[in-house]
């Protein structure tokens, strides 16, 4: 019986590199985004520490942090990795992006806010289900994410 992990659970790290830093793991994901977001081209950057994962519209990029949850396994957190790029790249293929809008044009107020995190919450919610239902077994992704 093997020890070793699959390919697809990468394990450790190189130096000071998190497994989510090697090439290959980079190269992976982003064909994933890829395909899932219908072949628009955006790049994907894994940054630690960003403390938000997002899609960048007006600069053509998706941006995780996969340090935003942590688990000791490296498999499971491959998995929640995937969920947070599916759910990126639902809003790559399904999105219609606000140019210019921000958070902030709603004038700042309290009432804004409230508006711009129910808007948020109602559009990622939208994302997901579009997600499983045009892409067959993103579904588990999306929900290791939650």
């Amino acid at each position: 019986m093997s020890t070793t992990p699959p390919r697809s659970a990468p394990t450790g790290t190189r130096g000071e590199l998190p497994w989510w830093g090697y090439g290959e793991v980079h190269r992976r994901l982003s064909h994933l985004l890829g395909t899932l977001g219908g072949g628009r081209r955006f790049s994907l950057i894994i940054k630690g520490g960003a403390g938000v994962s997002y899609t960048d519209f007006e600069r053509r990029r998706v941006v995780v942090d996969p340090e935003i949850v942590s688990h000791p396994d490296p498999a499971v957190h491959l998995v929640y990795l995937r969920g947070v790029i599916a759910h990126e790249a639902g809003h790559v293929r399904f999105t219609t992006p606000a140019y210019g809008m921000n958070t902030d044009d709603l004038g700042g107020s309290i009432k804004g806010q409230i508006l711009a995190q129910v808007c948020n919450i109602l559009e990622d919610e939208r994302i997901d289900r579009a997600m499983a239902n045009s892409h067959w077994g993103t579904e588990t992704y999306l929900r290791a994410r939650k």
